[in-house]
């Protein structure tokens, strides 16, 4: 198969594979990273809740 192409051929996909692989890295390094979530404080959160907004949704019921 190597046979029927030229060394033109060969050397032309080389060049292009190099520059797309070269490119796709850029593309790689320069995006953007990526935000780490926020460290959530589950005491805090607890504490801190507007359970003053639960009172026309979740009915309480009164132990007889």
């Amino acid at each position: 198969m190597l046979e029927a192409m030229t060394t033109e051929m060969l050397l032309t996909g080389g060049i292009v594979a190099v520059g797309a692989l070269s490119i796709a890295g850029s593309v790689v390094m320069l995006r953007s990273p990526r935000k780490k979530g926020m460290e959530v404080d589950i005491d805090t959160l607890v504490r801190d809740a507007p359970y003053y907004r639960l009172q026309n949704i979740i009915s309480a019921q009164r132990a007889p």
